[in-house]
């Protein structure tokens, strides 16, 4: 799945502040899953480790692709999280550098 195949799979995804993320998961480009295996020994639950992502993902260039509702949603559920600032810095530092590839088009 690439990258914009994602962004409009989110779209039609009914994902609400209590959506379980997991589900999403076998949705993601294979270099996200593979950035989740390599880190799930020191990210843990899936959840935390997506949340990070999804806010890391409407963050970058390719969250201009999201509609309003699934925007407003992930910020939320962001917010509300309340994750410790070291494992989103621990996520931004594996994902980051992937969304800023070209080779998730």
């Amino acid at each position: 799945l690439s990258i914009q195949r994602f962004a409009e799979y989110l779209n039609q995804y009914d994902i609400n502040s209590d959506t379980d993320l997991s589900s999403i998961f076998e949705h993601l480009p294979p270099v996200i899953q593979r950035a989740y295996i390599t880190s799930s020994r020191k990210i843990s639950p899936t959840d935390d480790f997506l949340t990070v992502f999804l806010y890391l993902f409407l963050q970058s260039d390719y969250g201009k692709d999201l509609n309003r509702k699934v925007c407003r949603i992930i910020k939320k559920r962001f917010k509300h999280a309340n994750l410790a600032k070291d494992l989103v810095k621990r996520v931004s530092d594996k994902i980051e550098p992937i969304l800023h590839q070209s080779q998730l088009f």
